[in-house]
């Protein structure tokens, strides 16, 4: 739900983690990072896709920007 920074506005990425978290879901203090780094598996099958598959360009641009130590493109 918040893979893609860019295409969320920051009031659903808040409105999302307070209804997880208001109905008893629990996030440790590095979820951000947690999920990120376990995203990365669900990124990498994105290349298995054609290149010209939208989510093949959007996986490219989230790996290199978290490789290169961002959170966002």
């Amino acid at each position: 739900m918040l893979r893609l920074p860019d295409e969320i506005t920051p009031a659903f990425a808040t409105g999302f983690t307070e209804g997880f978290t208001d109905a008893g879901g629990h996030l440790p203090g590095d979820w951000r990072q947690l999920s990120q780094a376990v995203d990365l598996f669900a990124l990498a099958d994105f290349l298995t896709r054609p290149p010209d598959n939208p989510f093949f360009g959007k996986a490219v641009t989230l790996m290199r920007a978290r490789s290169a130590g961002s959170c966002s493109p």
